[in-house]
């Protein structure tokens, strides 16, 4: 769809502002984080 860009930056200074809200992990650690979860679920079911 036309509205639905290809890459997304979301802008969350209405969070900031109105939540005082701040992201406590950068996007990277949090990728990083995220996959290696993921990584360790996979290798749980594999042993099930």
């Amino acid at each position: 769809p036309q509205d639905d860009p290809r890459r997304r930056q979301p802008d969350i200074t209405k969070a900031k502002h109105y939540l005082n809200w701040e992201p406590e992990i950068a996007l990277t650690e949090g990728l990083e984080l995220t996959i290696a979860d993921f990584r360790e679920r996979l290798h749980k079911s594999e042993l099930l």
